[in-house]
């Protein structure tokens, strides 16, 4: 009769099988996959890592990264292979942590450490943790604001638009300002509408431009998580109204007019009462006493040379006698 060991309730050939099939729990150490961080929160451009170790004592076979689950997950990191931005953080048989550099928007998501056992007919999977929850934090392009296509009429109603992209989250705040007032009720857009690794919003808000709007500034203000102080854009109002010609304006020509001729005038004015500001003009003009007349000799000059003078012109020869 065989004999059962005390408490079991299986016979000695029955847990001498079960130990060389290597049933689990027939006297095979127990092991343990921990990956203590239920979520992450990281900024674009930045260094994540994640933790992941074993304890206890697992079966030979390798220990990978995945993003997500089921059959479309993805293998972020493994022993064998190539991930440029993936690395892992110690070389030991207990941890397996890794970091992604350089991370992106599309990284967020939920990663998991799963641990596989060798087999006949290729890897078995044994184990996996918990699960991280990775968000990625990216900053809103810098605003840009477009005013209408052409010029308008003071009185005219036009449409100014904001935009900016690549944010994550979702969450933006857009404001509009007016020569620094905030102005109400602006038409925000937040696109896709369906959750994505990031995002990109468009705000409109109509004006009924005045004459005086010339001088105005239209700022379109941007709040976001990832940003440590708003981000602004501006467009001038002036472009935006269309200006009188100064071909159809006699009043604009006038004053053109008078402009140069009282500029000229002052002009004029310093060269006289003040020579000094222009000595090579001066330097290059006859005197303001010498006429034609005085450069001729006079009768009664001595010629240079100390002869007698000449005569004057027109005398001949026998008059002289």
């Amino acid at each position: 009769m065989a004999t059962l060991t005390a408490g079991s309730g299986l016979s000695l050939p029955c847990l001498v099988l079960l130990l060389l099939l290597g049933i689990p729990g027939a006297g095979a150490q127990e092991f343990q996959l921990l990956q203590p961080q239920g979520a992450v929160s990281v900024s674009a451009g930045e260094t994540l890592t994640l933790l992941c170790s074993v304890t206890g004592n697992p079966p030979a076979g390798p220990t990978k990264w995945f993003k997500g689950s089921g059959p479309t997950r993805q293998l972020v990191y493994e022993e064998k292979g190539s991930f440029p931005r993936v690395t892992r953080v110690t070389n030991t048989d207990t941890d397996y942590s890794i970091r992604i550099n350089d991370t992106r928007p599309e990284d967020a998501g939920t990663y998991r450490c799963v641990m596989f056992k060798k087999g006949l007919g290729g890897d078995e999977e044994i184990g996996s943790g918990a699960g991280t929850n990775v968000s990625v934090s990216a900053r809103p392009s810098a605003p840009s604001v477009s005013g209408p296509p052409s010029r308008a009429e003071p009185g005219t109603p036009v449409n100014f638009t904001c935009t900016s992209g690549g944010f994550s989250p979702r969450d933006i705040t857009v404001t509009w300002l007016k020569n620094g007032v905030p102005l109400p009720a602006p038409q925000t857009r937040v696109l896709p509408e369906h959750e994505n690794v990031s995002y990109n919003v468009s705000s409109t808000v109509g004006l009924n431009l005045s004459a005086g709007d010339a001088r105005s500034q239209l700022t379109c203000q941007i709040e976001h998580s990832a940003l440590a102080a708003p981000l602004r854009g501006t467009y001038n109002l002036s472009h935006a109204l269309r200006g009188q010609s100064l071909l159809s304006s006699p009043a604009l020509w006038i004053g053109l007019v008078l402009e140069k001729m009282l500029t000229g005038a002052f002009l004029l004015f310093l060269f006289l009462r003040a020579p000094g500001l222009f000595p090579d003009v001066l330097a290059r003009s006859p005197p303001a006493t010498c006429s034609v007349c005085s450069l001729c000799p006079q009768p009664g000059d001595q010629p240079p040379d100390g002869g007698a003078a000449a005569p004057p012109a027109g005398l001949s020869h026998g008059a002289q006698a």
